[in-house]
């Protein structure tokens, strides 16, 4: 990334509408991806998320912080847990995900 360049652009068209109140983020746009799921014996039994976001925005999220995704196909509650990881450059972290039962 250059030192100027405009980091909402990357999310902008595909991001979900993220908040964290605990963290003061509100509406927020992040990309939310689902990578694996586990089924056995024909019923989803797990499913792994990942939110990818802006580091400046999302860095800091523990597994204390509520992340809602408001809207979109993976619109929801989640945990984060383990640490923020880097991404490239490190412009943008990915933040594992556990979905509140509902």
């Amino acid at each position: 990334m250059l030192v100027d360049e405009d980091l909402d652009a990357f999310v902008e068209d595909f991001g979900d509408p993220v908040t964290v109140a605990s963290r003061g983020i509100s509406s927020q746009k992040a990309l939310i991806d689902q990578g694996w799921k586990d089924v056995i014996s024909g019923t989803v039994r797990g499913l792994s998320f990942t939110l990818l976001g802006r580091a400046d925005v999302f860095g800091q999220l523990t597994g204390n912080d509520l992340v809602v995704v408001e809207s979109g196909f993976s619109a929801g509650s989640y945990y984060a847990f383990g640490a923020p990881m880097p991404v490239g450059d490190g412009a943008f972290v990915a933040v594992e995900l556990n979905k509140v039962a509902t």
